[in-house]
């Protein structure tokens, strides 16, 4: 199917499209007075056209007294805070959001607030924190907006699945998408339409329904193209390129990477660019032109660089590295590699810190510096087990957190419904002196939900904090019980400790003498065994050294004679022709056996690492000279094995059979190999895509029957399946002591 690599970057790229997707229209505070600049730049926001919009907003901040009407102000702060938001730019953004929330609860402007609450809420979700963003989204529906069922109460629908989505709730995500996407065809939204048809494809991917992806995602093109969103087009485009990858239709998908680019390159936005552009690098990467990949993420990663968003830059940087590790170009890779484990420190990333440390690790080990390798990979070891690794304390902390924060948000939420009580009561009493009991009558049952609403609340708050003092007290009792039993313990210890230590001082010379004695027997045992390896290996060099010199150079020679004598003899004598050639192809069989002869008794070749360098040499002179793909992957566990020279012999036999028999007979494009080590057995598949082979009706085989026979001499297992034009799979097992 597809490389964890190519997966992860693929979810990466979806994540790119989430947040870009849900980065919708924001700025609706409607004002009584009018400012040409601000209906410029709303207009000019909506057109895609950020940097002229910047401008005129900058116009209106330079008059200092626009400013002083604050209706007109918080329409000022909406739009930049958009426009920042839009742009990528979340810092400044975050700057604006905190001018504009005291204006807007000043003025009394709940959509101002929500819209508040929903940039807050996909910042949160953007930088992971999953909690806080859905209490943010939860905040603007709290407001009422919910109520209006308006493009905003939609919009909050979309963002809190996504919300759900990011934190891998996929079913509460569908939930929530649909619900937004039943309120935007009600309202005929068209652009919200063309969002959530692309977010549920999201999902389908996630669940790993492909062909539902690629449908939702063409739905949304559709809409999208009749009202010339060139925005989400990038993000579609981009997307559809990658389902495609997946679907290993690779030339189907290049057409959608390249319209996602021309796209973003339409829109100014740097964000959609580099999305677009990291899309392009995955495509070439898929094809093996890791050239042209690695320029593509350089241009992501500058994108990405002078917006500093970090979260994406920690994961881009590693994808770079890898391209540039394909072409040797070793000094960018490590650059990178040590760029992304920079910023996954600095945001204490867990998984990215220990993804980065494991391909550094990985990066030295194949630069031949085991030192750095090694210790890389004891970082990533440390970080890889204390993921899941909390205590009950620091959960408790966590837990009294959240509990602060909830207990401070109720509180505001408690004057917010003091304030709107208020309110209500002084429309009540107008309802009542105008005779209008009806409108009196709902009012009161309005300001009852709400004393209701806010009295569930305060119940929460209350059980949540008699439910932190059990756990605190819980493990207070448990933390006491375990200091009561170490202290306990450490007495017990000193009491056994001073009746030990006359037994030991009297026992101590005897062990003493006996651990020496022990260890110069032992010494001597080694002495001999080693005497006797060394001359075994001396036996085993001697015989390989004398194979190859004598034996293999005679064989040379009869096999140049025989050439010289085919190329002499008159071609009349057809016959004896066919002979010489019989005995120069059999020499050159022999040739090869002595080959793998002298290969198996040189003891410098006992290591499975060695093996597969072998056996790599012999599919690149088997099936590459055919055109067939080679895939090999052994693991690391694999590589560290050793096996003796019987074993090893007639491990490579077996697989030399295999391969010459889809060289000869298969028709295969691609060869699937594996060697892998699973408790004490080693295991060795071979796949092919060929025309397969009924195995029923070639048991006579001497291929398959020698195959079988050797697998008897390593007390091993083989097992081959096959079916015509499905091509065929050999399993090997056997024990690896």
């Amino acid at each position: 199917m597809f490389s964890i690599s190519a997966k992860l970057i693929f979810d990466y790229q979806l994540w790119i499209g989430i947040i870009l997707i849900f980065s919708g229209s924001v700025a609706n505070a409607q004002t009584d007075n009018f400012n040409p600049h601000l209906v410029n730049a709303k207009n000019l926001i909506e057109s895609l056209k950020y940097v002229d919009a910047e401008s005129e907003l900058q116009k209106f901040f330079a008059n200092s007294e626009n400013l002083k009407n604050k209706k007109l102000a918080a329409k000022a702060y909406d739009l930049m805070a958009d426009l920042n938001f839009k742009i990528g730019k979340m810092k400044v953004m975050n700057e604006y959001n905190s001018q504009l929330l005291p204006l807007a609860s000043e003025l009394k402007d709940t959509l101002l607030i929500a819209e508040v609450y929903n940039r807050l809420g996909v910042f949160e979700m953007q930088e992971g924190n999953a909690k806080e963003s859905e209490k943010h989204f939860r905040k603007a529906l709290s407001l009422g907006i919910e109520k209006s069922k308006s493009s905003l109460t939609a919009e909050i629908y979309s963002n809190m699945a996504s919300n759900y989505f990011t934190a891998g709730e996929k079913d509460k995500a569908v939930e929530w998408f649909f619900k937004s996407l039943q309120l935007r065809e009600k309202l005929n939204d068209q652009e919200g339409q063309g969002e959530t048809y692309s977010n549920i494809a999201s999902v389908y991917y996630l669940m790993g329904r492909i062909d539902d992806a690629i449908q939702f995602q063409k739905k949304s093109v559709s809409v999208r193209e009749k009202i010339n969103d060139t925005s989400g087009l990038v993000i579609n485009h981009s997307n559809l390129g990658q389902l495609y990858l997946l679907k290993n239709q690779i030339e189907e998908g290049f057409p959608h990477f390249k319209k996602s680019a021309e796209y973003a390159e339409m829109t100014q936005n740097s964000k959609l660019m580099a999305s677009a552009y990291s899309g392009l690098a995955i495509y070439y990467n898929k094809i093996k032109d890791h050239t042209h990949a690695l320029e593509w993420y350089g241009k992501a990663i500058k994108i990405f660089e002078e917006s500093d968003n970090k979260p994406l830059l920690s994961r881009l940087y590693v994808s770079a590295a890898n391209s540039a590790k394909e072409i040797k170009d070793t000094a960018t890779a490590s650059e990178y590699y040590k760029k992304g484990l920079d910023i996954s420190l600095a945001l204490k990333n867990k998984e990215n810190i220990s993804n980065a440390y494991e391909k550094l690790s990985n990066f030295y080990q194949e630069q031949n510096q085991p030192e750095k390798a090694l210790e890389y990979y004891k970082n990533h070891v440390v970080y890889r087990d204390s993921i899941n690794t909390t205590s009950n304390l620091t959960k408790i902390e966590e837990i009294r957190t959240q509990y602060e924060t909830e207990k401070k948000d109720n509180e505001i939420l408690r004057l917010q419904t003091e304030q709107q009580i208020s309110d209500l009561e002084i429309e009540k009493q107008k309802a009542i002196i105008s005779g209008n009991m009806a409108e009196a009558e709902r009012i009161q049952n309005e300001i009852d939900l709400l004393a209701q609403t806010q009295a569930l609340n305060d119940l929460k708050i209350k059980r949540q904090e008699e439910e932190l003092e059990k756990k605190e007290l819980i493990a207070k009792t448990n933390e006491q019980e375990l200091l009561l039993a170490r202290q306990q313990k450490e007495l017990d210890e000193q009491k056994l400790s001073d009746q030990r230590l006359f037994r030991n001082i009297l026992i101590g010379g005897f062990f003493v003498l006996l651990l020496l004695g022990w260890g110069l027997f032992n010494r001597y045992k080694l002495k001999k065994k080693l005497e006797q390896q060394e001359a075994l290996l001396s036996v085993r060099n001697h015989i390989a050294r004398d194979l190859h010199d004598k034996v293999g150079s005679t064989l040379t020679g009869i096999k140049i004679l025989s050439e010289v004598s085919a190329k002499n003899m008159n071609q009349e004598n057809d016959k004896t022709i066919s002979f010489i050639n019989q005995i120069t192809e059999q020499t050159k069989s022999i040739q090869q056996e002595m080959s793998d002869i002298v290969w198996a008794i040189n003891p410098n070749n006992d290591k499975i690492e060695n093996l597969v360098v072998r056996m790599r040499e012999y599919l690149a002179q088997t099936l590459e000279p055919k055109d067939i793909e080679i895939e090999m992957k052994v693991d690391k566990d694999a590589l560290d094995q050793n096996l003796n020279m019987s074993n090893r012999k007639e491990f490579f036999l077996i697989f030399r059979e295999a391969v010459n028999n889809i060289a000869k007979h298969s028709e295969a494009k691609k060869v699937e190999i594996s060697v892998t080590k699973k408790g004490n057995n080693l295991e060795m598949q071979i796949r092919d895509d060929g025309k397969g082979m009924d195995i029923t009706k070639i048991t006579s085989s001497n291929g398959l029957k020698n195959m079988n026979e050797r697998t008897n001499a390593l007390k091993g297992k083989l097992n081959i399946h096959s079916e015509l034009e499905k091509g065929t799979h050999i399993l090997l097992e056997f024990p690896a002591t």
